[in-house]
């Protein structure tokens, strides 16, 4: 790997050349920015740099999990590696370049047990990290990427999701942007605690997060309003100069069949073209949710995620018993009244 320099440094003594590298990326996101890492882990978060005559070539964001492991940090669909606009035209150099530098990143995290990397859906070149050891599964995000004709989105979408959105306006349901959090939190947990699960937006380091990107400008939060005044349900919008991405939903189960979700992801999807960005609705591996978001019409998006786990097998086993028995605790108190 000729003329290639690796650094790993913490976040603080990176933010200037990592957050030129964010904004000229292709693979560049609001959840990459030194900002927002640095609020989703606190005193925590490194980063890879891959450096050539000076200019910085790749990178990637190193987010603990736990001793020797790294995976996404909380709210953060995407952190994978970063690679700088290429400098030439010719495919074949542009994908020797690329070759390259994912494997000096990859060598880089050699020493880690386990790695858990989202990548973005640009980047679609794992090789070099299947060389060195990885394994990778591929996941699906849905994305509107041109908003420019929001009545062709619109005519594209099922007729359920016109329906519905035309059933919450005649009932006299409003959406309405909120800086008040505790509004969705509350939807939140009231959808969690109908699937049975535990709630996990109440930590410190959540609300840190949400507060931190809602006075950056990088986030709105939407709410659905009935016509008694009483919240419906809630979105969570991150975004960028490029993306909104639906982060999180919620909503009240009783009023689950009032069209109040559909009428607000459409606003969520206006909100967005009035940005002039692209909507992604974050994905779901779950069918239900799936099917919903596929109704507006959204493409669906390959995105990868790469992975490996060198812990020994005994380790391996032990640690997959506990994460079982904590699962049916978790579901065990949800079901418990008070």
């Amino acid at each position: 790997m000729s003329g290639l320099i690796v650094e790993r440094l913490p976040l603080a003594r990176a933010v200037g050349p990592w957050d030129a590298l964010v904004a000229s990326s292709p693979q560049g996101t609001v959840f990459c920015q030194s900002w927002w890492l640095a609020a989703a882990a606190p005193a925590a978060c490194e980063v890879l740099l891959v450096r050539r005559g000076g200019r910085v070539e790749a990178g990637l964001p190193l987010l603990p999990t736990g001793p020797r492991a790294l995976g996404r940090a909380v709210l953060s669909p995407v952190n994978g590696p970063l690679l700088a606009p290429p400098t030439s035209d010719r495919y074949v150099t542009r994908l020797s370049t690329e070759m390259e530098l994912l494997g000096a990143l990859a060598e880089a995290l050699q020493a880690e047990e386990r790695v858990e990397l989202d990548w973005h859906p640009s980047l679609t070149n794992w090789l070099p990290f299947r060389w060195a050891g990885f394994s990778q599964t591929t996941r699906y995000t849905y994305q509107i990427p041109d908003l420019t004709d929001l009545a062709a989105v619109f005519a594209e979408s099922r007729s359920n999701v016109r329906t519905d959105r035309r059933k919450a306006e005649r009932q006299g349901v409003r959406v309405e942007a909120t800086t008040d959090l505790r509004r969705f939190l509350r939807l939140s947990r009231l959808t969690f605690e109908r699937q049975g699960l535990a709630w996990p937006f109440g930590t410190a380091t959540v609300h840190a997060l949400l507060t931190t990107a809602q006075q950056r400008g990088a986030l709105e939060v939407l709410i659905a309003v009935g016509p008694d005044g009483a919240d419906q349900a809630g979105a969570v919008l991150a975004f960028d100069a490029r993306m909104t991405w639906y982060l999180v939903g919620g909503g009240d189960p009783d009023q689950r069949n009032s069209g109040a979700t559909s009428l607000l992801l459409w606003t969520a999807i206006e909100h967005a073209a009035a940005r002039g960005t692209g909507f992604d609705f974050e994905g779901s591996q779950i069918a239900a949710i799936e099917r919903f978001f596929r109704a507006f019409g959204a493409r669906q998006v390959p995105c990868m995620r790469v992975f490996a786990d060198r812990r020994p097998p005994a380790r391996k086993v032990a640690a997959e018993l506990e994460r079982l028995g904590r699962g049916a605790l978790r579901r065990l108190r949800a079901r418990l009244p008070g």
